[in-house]
């Protein structure tokens, strides 16, 4: 079976073993217990080079297009070796099991590299540990959500959707709207890591609008011409009412506190606030934000399974995600359907 092994930092894991696997053909890594030309030889053994050419790379790796450096390895804490099943039109499903860790955790994560048949690859230089911010860094420790069955059975259940993930032109030339409406939501989703430590007041307007955006991305339709805040909120009740039973009035909300901020309250408040302490600009509510960033994350999951579910016609006689939802609002029989398939896929998601 091809397999790829992607590389996080953080802190150390809490793992003695240089090696564990969890699950058939799934491993967590602790590279703070290999030594340098350990792990490349170790790696190779087990992600097979595709010729010979990436052979002779491995013998000199520091000194290739690989540039995986001593530094490079010590800037990673961790890393997991998942089957690379994904079906693509390039050398490997880096991309697309990516996205599905993404999915999975409960905060972004930023590969330090990665190693498939095409040898190592080094992700971005400034993900070096002396360049990250101290809670950036921590936050990257995420193996024991990881090193589970549940993450096993997400990645099976939702590889076949991870091609949403990725832009690929022979594989979207044959997409349809439907398509890019999923593909649209997962980069915009992606895009909402920049606002996990840039929590400043003029940007939280910024991030309502990009956590609005791909809500409308996912469920309003171009016919939808009124009532378009109602539509999103019967919609999500739909489909995540059975694991946010007031996701309704979170929604609401949202759109609330953006509307104020944009029509001027805020400033209001400013003004207001500033005579009072006007060494501290006042805040926005971060913490709203935060949550719909999580109820956006289990949206996008739940859209995406039941994409797969209709694709493979569990869901006569629906061939669109949006329109099963449209007809839930109504339907209470189907509603129950869809928030059993919601249930299924979201209760793998890790908690804490």
């Amino acid at each position: 079976m091809k397999k790829i092994f992607i590389a996080f930092s953080g802190p150390k894991i809490n793992q003695e073993e240089k090696i564990i696997e969890f699950s058939d053909n799934y491993q967590c890594w602790n590279l703070n217990l290999f030594k340098y030309d350990e792990y490349i030889a170790t790696t190779m053994a087990v992600v097979e080079p595709l010729n010979d050419n990436i052979v002779r790379q491995y013998e000199n790796p520091d000194n290739t297009p690989f540039n995986f450096t001593q530094v490079r390895f010590d800037n990673a804490s961790w890393g997991l070796m998942i089957p690379d099943t994904i079906v693509n039109m390039s050398s490997d499903g880096f991309g697309e099991i990516y996205s599905l860790i993404e999915l999975y955790s409960l905060n972004f994560l930023y590969p330090v590299f990665y190693v498939s048949g095409m040898g190592i690859s080094v992700i971005a230089k400034n993900y070096e540990k002396t360049e990250l911010p101290s809670v950036y860094y921590h936050s990257q420790n995420r193996i024991n959500n990881f090193k589970s069955e549940n993450f096993c059975a997400f990645f099976d259940k939702l590889s076949t959707e991870s091609t949403y993930g990725v832009w690929e032109a022979p594989r979207t030339a044959k997409w349809n709207k439907e398509d890019w409406r999923l593909f649209i939501a997962f980069e915009m989703f992606t895009g909402l890591r920049k606002y996990e430590f840039r929590k400043k007041s003029f940007l939280w307007q910024e991030e309502a609008a990009a956590l609005s955006t791909i809500l409308e991305t996912l469920l309003s339709d171009e016919c939808d011409k009124s009532e378009i805040g109602y539509r999103l909120r019967k919609r999500s009740a739909v489909l995540l009412g059975s694991v946010i039973s007031d996701i309704e009035k979170q929604i609401k909300d949202l759109y609330s506190e953006r509307s104020n901020f944009v029509h001027g309250s805020f400033f209001a408040k400013i003004y207001k606030e500033a005579k009072k302490s006007p060494e501290e600009l006042p805040m926005p509510d971060f913490a709203i934000l935060e949550k719909h960033t999580k109820n956006i994350r289990y949206m996008l999951v739940a859209y995406l399974y039941l994409n797969k579910i209709i694709k493979e016609g569990k869901l006569p006689p629906f061939t669109r995600v949006l329109d099963a939802i449209e007809a839930g609002i109504i339907d209470t029989s189907l509603r129950c359907k869809i928030q059993e398939y919601t249930n299924e896929i979201i209760g793998l998601l890790p908690t804490d």
